[in-house]
């Protein structure tokens, strides 16, 4: 199950690195497969040892500005990377929800329907031209010029895609985040967790978000995280901790 889950979490980062290139392809900004997928695991190297499980896409943000010489656009196209990323797996958690059975805690399922209404609102604000307009009269008139020069970048890598492009890309996180789910459940099978497909997809989102909360490499945030659900289920302490480590790992 570990071996499974190893190649599983590489060939992630594969589709990984695709999602990211067709986002940059539909601002008409070519970088090689070959760089990403370098960034990518640079990335996530970066995520296991720097504060919140995000750290790696300041990295990949900086590497990515010096390589294309595009800082506004380069930030704006990780954003729209993970965001699709989660927005995908929130996605597939509700679709679970709509089959989970009555051990599905009331207040799970009420946090991960705001938590995908609250993203989707998130990035139609993102992509509304006039909040960048009234945010610009709250920074200093010193200051405005270079973060107004920044944030017209930024907000044109993230408004800058047509449907087709976004389309495309939603579904590739689709399947990565098959490749996550399945990821937890070899490492869960390794450990015994009796668990259902169902119940990875309700979980699995919510322990990604957590990583949101300051840890380095999300650990004890992720292991407490896992320890919290999977209780719900009855699977014992010591193997949801187990699960998280080995996440990790």
């Amino acid at each position: 199950g570990v071996w499974v889950a190893l190649a599983l979490f590489i060939v992630g980062v594969f589709i990984r690195s695709y999602r990211w290139y067709i986002v940059l392809d539909g601002l008409g900004l070519r970088v090689p497969l070959r760089k990403l997928t370098s960034l990518y695991f640079v990335g996530s190297f970066f995520n296991s040892v720097l504060p919140t499980g995000f750290g790696g896409d300041v990295v990949k943000s900086a590497e990515l500005a010096h390589t294309s010489g595009h800082s506004g656009e380069a930030v704006g196209t990780v954003v729209m990377d993970r965001f699709l990323g989660i927005v995908a797996l929130l996605a597939m958690g509700v679709a679970a929800l709509l089959v989970a059975g009555e051990w599905v805690n009331p207040v799970i399922t009420r946090v991960i329907a705001i938590l995908f209404v609250a993203l989707l609102a998130g990035f139609w604000l993102l992509r509304q031209r006039w909040l960048m307009q009234r945010l610009s009269q709250l920074i200093p008139q010193r200051l405005r010029q270079p973060i107004l020069s920044f944030s017209k970048a930024l907000y044109n890598g993230l408004q800058g895609y047509s449907g087709r492009t976004l389309a495309q890309a939603l579904a590739v996180s689709f399947l990565f985040n098959i490749t996550w789910v399945a990821v937890n459940m070899a490492l869960g099978w390794s450990l015994g967790i009796q668990a259902s497909l169902a119940q990875y997809l309700v979980f699995v989102p919510l322990v990604s978000l957590s990583l949101l909360v300051p840890s380095v490499g999300g650990l004890g945030v992720r292991e407490l995280t896992y320890v919290g659900l999977f209780a719900l289920i009855g699977v014992p302490e010591e193997q949801a901790f187990a699960l998280g480590i080995l996440i990790y790992a």
